[in-house]
């Protein structure tokens, strides 16, 4: 079995793949422009869940001081209640979540990407209302936090393509 990964290993290498997160020949890094945004403020509850998430995700140590890109958010909540029972009350339901966002360099203003996250995350509605409220909020916060995934994994893939060329303003 090592002898096989010893094997595989230099095939590995040739192939191109990089982390995605790691330092690049150039010196820079994917991480290192995530924690150069400013997440604008997100309005009502549910976008500051998602601000708090994003600024998590792409950079724990809070807002960065000297910002180069500004990120722009604007977050749409609903809910579809899908499962009824005979006497038509419903059983469970759908909470759908959309971000769009808009990554906007801040020395000249410049559009440099936009995107759409989404998420659905399904909960109970059970006879208690309690448990129903804790139920969408458990769903909330797990749409939430894959919306802020998203965002930073495609966020680190377009810089990964800014550096490469692939990709422009």
């Amino acid at each position: 079995m090592g002898a096989g990964l010893l094997l595989t290993a230099p095939v590995l290498a040739g192939c191109g793949l990089q982390p995605l997160y790691g330092r690049k020949r150039s010196g820079g890094s994917t991480l290192g422009e995530l924690q150069t945004i400013r997440i604008l403020p997100i309005g009502d509850r549910p976008g500051q869940m998602l601000h708090n998430a994003l600024r998590n995700e792409m950079n724990p140590r809070g807002q960065p001081l000297d910002p180069r890109y500004a990120l722009d958010v604007e977050l749409v909540v609903s809910k579809e209640e899908i499962g009824v029972r005979k006497d038509e009350t419903a059983t469970r339901a759908n909470l759908r979540l959309e971000a769009n966002y808009t990554l906007t360099r801040l020395e000249d203003e410049v559009r440099m990407t936009y995107g759409t996250a989404k998420s659905i995350v399904s909960y109970n509605i059970v006879d208690s209302e309690f448990g129903t409220y804790a139920a969408e909020e458990d769903a909330q916060e797990r749409g939430i936090l894959q919306l802020a995934q998203q965002m930073r994994l495609r966020l680190a893939a377009y810089f990964e393509r800014l550096v490469g060329g692939a990709a422009s303003p």
